[in-house]
């Protein structure tokens, strides 16, 4: 089952890679809510036929953050653990060692990190509380750190990667006083600033022609890394979200829904609309579906195409 990652809280979460034939989904079982309790988060690796690799299942207690993964392109796992600061890999359900951000025990509740990968590459950005700024590594699927360095803010809102032109994006606000500078950097493995936008993503990705795409629930943009051009789009209805962002036969595209409703733990969406953008808050509007609502939608970026599932009708 692929669902859409959007920016509300669901159960099950799926994360995917460009151009990665593997994708892990985050299950969370348990209702624990006293000491003593604990949660228990299954992380499931599927091959691109969808069909289940392995399975690891991490125990956490009841007040602690719950962990995130994402998966390389040798179906290796790396599950994230904000509140101790620490990776641990796998594959095919073998345990092969644990990355520490610290040398010592550092455990920190408001602490956030935002991972991505691309081939046996892994972006990190790890907030750290007390200086105000954030960790930035690139791992790969052998624990191997080939960069690190920081950056001035602890409040990313995003992160992509893209391995063939060794770019790396990292979107995040900066509080000058009263005032949140809002800023994408695009920078190479080193850290060296290659460009910045004054734009935030919560979700995006890097083409290998230099083209990046992000978004979140209400702005989108496109910025060419070798033009310098920048193309901003804003969803100016107050009862729509956007759900994704793509370049689709090399034309940034859209996609919205209205405000989803959550019924029985299940998000419902409907008014499916696509959006194919000519500049700046101008484009062109499809509108891809009946007013029925919809449990799951995909992206198929494979065939160049941005594909809608109708198959899981919820009435």
């Amino acid at each position: 089952m692929k669902q859409l990652l959007t920016a509300f809280l669901i159960v099950a979460s799926i994360t995917f890679s460009a151009e990665n034939q593997y994708r892990v989904e985050r299950k969370i079982n348990g209702n624990a809510y006293n000491p003593g309790e604990v949660n228990e988060i299954v992380f499931e690796v599927y091959d691109a036929s969808d069909n289940l690799i392995y399975s690891i299942t991490e125990k956490v207690a009841y007040d602690i953050p719950y962990p995130s993964a994402v998966v390389f392109n040798d179906a290796t796992l790396a599950v994230v653990n904000t509140f101790s600061a620490e990776i641990k890999f796998y594959n095919q359900e073998k345990f092969t060692g644990t990355y520490r951000f610290f040398n010592y025990n550092n455990f920190e509740y408001e602490r956030s990190a935002y991972c991505k990968t691309d081939n046996d590459k892994m972006l990190v950005v790890l907030s750290d509380e007390y200086s105000g700024r954030s960790f930035v590594k690139i791992i790969n699927n052998r624990l191997e750190v080939l960069s690190e360095f920081f950056i001035g803010s602890k409040h990313t809102t995003g992160i992509a990667i893209n391995d063939e032109l060794n770019v790396i994006a990292v979107s995040n606000n900066k509080s000058r006083g009263e005032v949140f500078d809002k800023r994408t950097k695009f920078m190479n493995y080193s850290g060296q600033q290659i460009a910045v936008v004054n734009s935030l993503f919560h979700s995006g990705e890097l083409t290998e022609n230099g083209r990046f795409i992000g978004f979140d629930n209400r702005n989108a943009f496109e910025y060419n890394l070798n033009s310098k051009e920048l193309t901003k789009y804003e969803v100016s209805d107050g009862n729509e979200v956007i759900l994704n962002a793509a370049l689709i036969n090399g034309q940034m595209t859209v996609v919205t829904s209205e405000i989803p409703v959550l019924s029985n733990g299940i998000w419902k969406y409907k008014d499916l609309k696509k959006r194919y953008i000519h500049g700046n808050n101008s484009a062109t509007v499809e509108k891809i579906t009946t007013d029925r609502y919809f449990h799951s939608v995909s992206f198929d970026k494979s065939t160049n195409r941005l594909n809608i599932n109708y198959n899981k009708t919820v009435e």
